[in-house]
């Protein structure tokens, strides 16, 4: 399956969508090949149902970002599907992007792992399989 994107915009933006407990939601996502975990905002989150502060349901740990290691919570969600792939019971990250990003988060590596993603600059498009 082939998806679009801008080639020349700052990030590539990809379409995606999560469930938690209460509903699903469609995002936008940031793609970041050099992400280890896919990071979704704490209030996308919260419209989901899923409460990054329940010390039952999270997890806390530590994110390296460029400004040093910060607080965040790992938590886990029903489903979230992306470019043609959907994966359930996905683990993701709490961590809010600076304003700035025009995003709600990140869609890292952990998403990525098991399949061939080919980024084509020259077509704009995205491909995985």
């Amino acid at each position: 399956m082939t998806f679009p994107f801008q080639p020349a915009a700052d990030a590539i933006l990809v379409d995606v969508e999560i469930t938690g407990p209460l509903r699903t939601l469609q995002l936008s996502l940031i793609l970041d090949t050099g992400a280890t975990a896919t990071l979704l905002s704490t209030s996308a989150l919260a419209r989901a149902g899923v409460d990054p502060t329940d010390p039952l349901t999270a997890r806390p740990i530590q994110v390296m970002t460029a400004s040093g290691p910060v607080p965040a919570a790992r938590v886990l969600l029903t489903r979230l599907s992306s470019l043609g792939r959907h994966r359930f019971g996905f683990s993701v990250v709490a961590h809010d992007l600076p304003a700035s990003a025009q995003a709600d988060g990140v869609l890292g590596l952990d998403f990525f792992r098991g399949t061939v993603l080919t980024l084509d600059f020259v077509a704009g498009q995205i491909s995985l399989r």
